[in-house]
C-alpha cells in the first residue's frame, strides 16, 4: 500500500469502527484459511469446515 492509500485507511478506520472491526475479523479469517496446519488444528478440535 502507498503512503496515500495507507493514510485513506486510516480515515477510514476513525469513521467506520464496525467496518474496521468486519477487516480485521476477514484477515484473521483469510489466515486461518490459508494455513495448512491450522486447518488440521481444527480438524482435530472436530470442527467441519466441509461444504
Amino acid at each position: 500500500m502507498n503512503e496515500t492509500e495507507q493514510e485513506k485507511l486510516k480515515e477510514v478506520k476513525k469513521l467506520a469502527p464496525v467496518l474496521t472491526e468486519m477487516h480485521r475479523l476477514k484477515e484473521e479469517f483469510r489466515d486461518i484459511y490459508e494455513t495448512q496446519e491450522n486447518w488440521l488444528h481444527l480438524k482435530q478440535c472436530g470442527v467441519s469446515l466441509s461444504r
